[in-house]
């Protein structure tokens, strides 16, 4: 039908999925989600660096953005950078990290404890047993939780996969810190979405691909997820 009748004969839910829309002022950001088989084989197969395609609305006046989220865009576009410039997956995050934390502390006075976990064993023993506790989404998920296992040590040799699914949590998530706050752990959440599917790549024998849309499905798509993993971030950076 679609075919033969054009984008007309599109369903409400298939028009929009799995296209997001962010909107901050007269800002509006669009992408594709990963929860989608062929969106995840785009963003991880993509060859192109990350970058913005930018459009401006005909007609109407925009109103001037605010300061926070102006600063907040100038430091989205350095964790870009940085992306783009870095080939060792620990480096890359450790400076996305860095850099985060920085921003934090100069735009809201906070400073996590940024040496708390990337390569810590305990870390991603904890991590194991966290998604374990998350309330499954996807009916494959209590079976993947159940072949994860902490000392399966990924080896994020699919360098450009990895740097496409950091650049896109990176996009997602990280101007939602302009109404939260939240800005350092919108970098740890994107690290750590790219090590819980490395790690699923590596313990369940799935493909890139694969592994990132079931992430999608389960975290992206449940705002109790959401929460949790945000607040085991929360504890593991933030704690004394």
């Amino acid at each position: 039908l679609i075919i033969a009748g054009g984008e007309d004969m599109l369903c409400e839910i298939c028009s929009l999925h799995p296209r997001f829309r962010e909107w901050f002022g007269d800002r509006c950001e669009m992408g594709i989600g990963l929860c989608c088989e062929e969106a995840a084989r785009i963003i991880i197969n993509s060859k192109i660096s990350f970058g913005l395609h930018l459009l401006r609305s005909e007609g109407g006046e925009t109103k001037p953005m605010d300061m926070l989220h102006s600063r907040l865009l100038k430091i989205r576009a350095e964790l870009f950078e940085i992306i783009n410039g870095c080939e060792d997956f620990f480096s890359m995050c450790e400076k996305l990290l860095y850099r985060s934390a920085e921003a934090e502390r100069e735009l809201t006075g906070n400073f996590p404890n940024i040496s708390a976990a990337l390569r810590s064993r305990k870390f991603m023993g904890k991590a194991v047993s966290l998604l374990s506790s998350l309330e499954p989404i996807n009916g494959k998920w209590e079976n993947i939780c159940g072949s994860i296992n902490a000392d399966n040590t990924p080896d994020f040799a699919d360098t450009a996969g990895y740097k496409n699914i950091l650049a896109y949590f990176i996009f997602r998530y990280f101007m939602k810190s302009g109404s939260d706050g939240e800005i350092f752990l919108k970098s740890a959440f994107a690290v750590f979405s790219a090590q819980m599917i490395a790690l699923i790549e590596k313990s369940c024998g799935m493909s890139l691909e694969d592994s990132a849309c079931l992430w999608s499905k389960e975290v992206e798509y449940s705002c109790e997820n959401l929460e949790v993993i945000f607040d085991f971030l929360y504890e593991e950076y933030y704690s004394e």
